[in-house]
């Protein structure tokens, strides 16, 4: 087991390993009905990017670029899963979207 899974492991036990299995489970097979990024957003990013308490940094503000953001997308990051299933037109306007949260009047 890798480091951050084992201590998770031993401070909540299996429940949370497999609470966070269903996670990133839930995230890889994530695949959105509209290509709206906002909506996207809401459904695959807020709950732990802004809902408090959140467990992923506020984007907003970030100053973080297309590219960055389509790497994490694809490849997950720190503690966050990729999401393979954001595709084509819902993708492009996915990443459009959490790029003008680099503003704080972005929403």
């Amino acid at each position: 087991m890798e480091a951050s899974i084992q201590a998770v492991y031993r401070r909540r036990g299996a429940s949370a390993l497999v609470m966070w299995g269903l996670v990133f489970l839930a995230c890889a097979t994530y695949r959105p009905a509209t290509t709206d990024g906002r909506t996207i957003y809401r459904e695959a990013c807020a709950s732990c990017h802004a809902v408090p308490p959140a467990t992923g940094p506020n984007l907003v503000g970030m100053r973080l670029t297309p590219e960055k953001v389509a790497q994490t997308l694809d490849r997950g990051g720190k503690k966050m899963p990729a999401f393979p299933g954001i595709q084509g037109e819902a993708r492009r306007n996915l990443i459009q979207y959490v790029v003008t949260l680099q503003s704080p009047n972005g929403n």
